[in-house]
């Protein structure tokens, strides 16, 4: 189902009990670390620190960051303004107590707590390179099939940060 002007003015409406105004704008710079954007409209009107996310001082949200120069739609809230909806996201991030996600065009980052994917990953490829078997003959090292581990270890930088 795609999501029209139309729909969220809808949706909206239903949600807050009154009319929203949707407004169309395009992004003219992002401020990740504090979640806004500023705007500009069709008429050549700037609005600075539009919000990314609902609750400013929320730290678990989903965020999706547009890109400069994407159209955005964003809509009226007692706190100011806030983006709805964007046709190009740079990145999306994700908090939910100590769990952390980043998704963007140079691949995905997931953490939780100290912990993060790609390190747990690298190391467990580590251990397993440097693992060595005690067989009849004794003990053995390297495992016979190394470069297909190194192989792998390549490969885990193409997907995760």
């Amino acid at each position: 189902m795609t999501l029209t002007r139309a729909k969220i003015k809808s949706g909206l409406d239903d949600l807050c009990g009154s009319n929203v105004q949707v407004v169309d704008a395009e992004v003219t710079l992002v401020d990740g670390s504090a979640m806004t954007c500023d705007v500009k409209l069709a008429n050549g009107t700037t609005i600075k620190d539009v919000h990314l996310k609902a609750l400013k001082g929320s730290s678990d949200a989903v965020v999706v960051i547009p890109a400069v120069n994407s159209d955005i739609q964003m809509v009226r809230l007692q706190s100011g303004w806030m983006v709805v909806r964007c046709d190009v996201a740079e990145k999306v991030v994700g908090k939910i107590d100590t769990t952390e996600f980043v998704i963007d065009k140079n691949g995905y980052k997931l953490k939780c707590g100290s912990e993060d994917l790609k390190t747990l990953l690298n190391d467990l490829l580590d251990a397993l390179m440097q693992a060595t078997y005690t067989n009849g003959a004794g003990t053995t090292s390297p495992a016979n099939n190394l470069s297909v581990f190194q192989q792998i270890k390549q490969r885990i930088p193409n997907l995760l940060k």
